[in-house]
């Protein structure tokens, strides 16, 4: 039987205790005479803080004010920036403000901030707060245009102020690079320093953009490949292989490396220490390397990635697909595959034991899986074959229960059952294949009320999208769709991802089937208004004007693309906010 999603209640037996917030948190630790963690604060700048936490709480979508605050909090703390940075809420409170600060009370800011770096990078809450700057530094170093004498001088400085934080961490890197707090900044200056100022770790799945699309120094790129090769020397650089922070500042440096040398020096160093060590990695124990080996995957070219197949992952392809840890390896090496001879040997081996995979929880390895054969267009019939079989099914009017549901065919029940997230994701996919018939067949032959509740759902409302867009999903089949929907328009248009699916399908009907869909909409009116989805769909197709007038209605949709201009003129609606 195959593995379901379970939920929190079911896997601890009780639900879980909502976590306080960061304010409900301040104001315990107040009671208890306790002004924050980190450095002491007074009572009356504690109270102080606790308000500009409150009003950048309500007011964080308004720009002018929160460049008010940060103009505030920045007077507010001159002359003391190291010293109040480390308290846990001023950090807090500047690590969201510092985006909004003026050039020149940035500059200040920074200049008497990193007077006295070192016991920052080890501080708990100042780290967090020169990580922001250093991110904002560069933000601001990118938009200055630099033609002007005093823009000049503001570029220098920013560049100045990133130029000091990473040479003081690269001159210290020895000392710094095993503490949490401190290795964290050297991922953001790794960041930095390559022109993807993204805080934190960068995920190896994020795009890094270009030197063509970031115009950043050459000072930049030489001290990040300083770092790459004094990483490279390192004489414990096994141990950063399979520790779980230094394993991450590797897959930092790679992502930042991007398609260099070094980048792949320091690839072929990992591949050698797994050779020399053979390490299991199905085990838990070892998770921290296969996250290493996840990230080389991410950016290895075509010749490295097969390397990594043939070295690491060919042997124990099956084991690490049915391993808790080890699966997320094998997705990474499939989503990143753009060969179609090591793909179709990949999938070859596991088509039969997909069920098991399954049994084991993995779906995300028959996702990759899938989403493979559509983009390599390879494939496809055997994977439709694989799904039938793996979920047991007797007829093709099967595959969107059991895949929505993810579970075998006889066991599937609308009723109670729960839809999952990569079996709607798979369904998405196929509808982008070259022959999708069998899973449209599939969703047409569903019961009205079963498609209504599938496109009604968070998970579900997406394949939607996939059938309207299908490139090889015949026009009359969205036709029957549409037609298979109606009597069911008010309970989609009122519902939260109803109304999306509906607004799918609205975008690609003709002006014939818009008005059916209205007509049913005006007999419900009321229904409709007291939903807040349901009254922005009806502000989307202008209802109030097609009850006005039908035969006008039909004949600007038919003969202009933006009925929304035509329709302001004459009754400007106002769409309804949702939470």
């Amino acid at each position: 039987m195959l593995a379901t999603e379970s939920t929190e209640t079911e896997r601890h037996g009780k639900r879980k205790k909502k976590k306080r917030s960061f304010l409900q948190a301040q104001k315990r630790y107040a009671k208890k005479g306790s002004f924050g963690r980190g450095t002491q604060l007074s009572q009356d700048m504690y109270d102080y803080f606790i308000n500009i936490m409150k009003v950048m709480n309500t007011k964080k979508d308004d720009e002018d004010e929160m460049r008010v605050l940060a103009s505030n909090i920045l007077t507010e703390i001159d002359g003391k920036e190291s010293d109040y940075c480390c308290n846990q809420i001023i950090s807090r409170a500047m690590e969201n403000l510092l985006p909004f600060t003026d050039d020149e009370e940035f500059c200040n800011f920074i200049e008497k901030f990193g007077e006295n770096l070192r016991p920052i990078f080890s501080d708990t809450f100042g780290s967090h707060v020169l990580q922001q700057s250093l991110i904002v530094a560069y933000t601001k170093y990118q938009k200055c245009v630099a033609d002007e004498e005093s823009e000049k001088k503001l570029n220098i400085k920013f560049y100045t102020y990133i130029m000091k934080i990473s040479n003081f961490l690269f001159n210290n890197f020895e000392e710094f690079v095993w503490d949490v707090y401190s290795n964290a900044i050297a991922r953001t200056v790794f960041n930095v320093l390559s022109g993807n100022p993204v805080k934190g770790e960068v995920k190896p799945s994020t795009s890094v953009k270009t030197e063509d699309e970031v115009k950043f120094p050459d000072e930049f790129k030489s001290l990040l490949h300083k770092f790459a090769k004094r990483i490279l020397s390192f004489p414990q650089f096994e141990e950063f292989c399979n520790d779980q922070i230094q394993s991450g500042l590797l897959q930092s440096l790679l992502v930042a490396l991007g398609n260099s040398d070094e980048c792949y020096e320091l690839i072929d160093k990992i591949i050698f220490y797994y050779g020399n060590n053979q390490l299991d990695l199905s085990d838990a124990a070892n998770t921290p390397f296969i996250r290493l080996v996840e990230g080389v995957l991410s950016v290895a070219n075509k010749s490295y990635l097969k390397k990594v197949y043939k070295v690491m992952l060919k042997e124990n392809l099956v084991e690490l697909s049915k391993s808790k840890s080890g699966n997320f390896a094998i997705q990474k090496l499939i989503g990143n595959c753009n060969s179609k001879k090591m793909f179709g040997k990949i999938f070859a081996k596991l088509e039969s034991e997909m069920e098991e995979i399954l049994n084991a929880g993995n779906s995300g390895v028959l996702l990759a899986v899938v989403k493979a054969c559509g983009r390599l267009e390879i494939c496809q019939g055997a994977c439709m074959t694989m799904l039938s079989k793996t979920f047991h099914m007797k007829d093709n009017k099967d595959i969107v229960p059991t895949l929505s549901l993810m579970t075998p065919a006889e066991n599937v029940n609308f009723e109670e059952g729960t839809f999952n997230i990569h079996g709607c994701l798979v369904i998405q996919e196929i509808l982008g294949f070259r022959k999708p018939g069998n899973v449209v067949r599939s969703l047409l032959d569903m019961t009205e009320s079963n498609v209504v509740k599938l496109l009604c759902d968070t998970k579900g409302c997406h394949i939607t999208d996939a059938y309207i867009k299908g490139q090889y999903v015949g026009e009359k089949n969205k036709d029957k769709l549409f037609k298979k929907l109606q009597g069911h328009y008010l309970e989609l248009a009122t519902s939260k991802h109803g109304s999306r699916s509906l607004d799918a399908i609205w975008s690609v009907t003709g002006v014939q089937q818009k008005a059916l869909l209205a007509d049913e909409l005006k007999l419900n009116q009321s229904n409709l208004y007291a939903s807040v989805y349901g009254k922005n769909f009806a502000w989307k197709i202008h209802l109030d004007n097609f009850r006005r007038n039908k035969e006008e209605w039909m004949k600007v949709f038919k003969t202009s693309e933006t009925a929304e201009k035509y329709f302001a003129d004459i009754l400007p609606p106002k769409r309804q906010k949702t939470s």
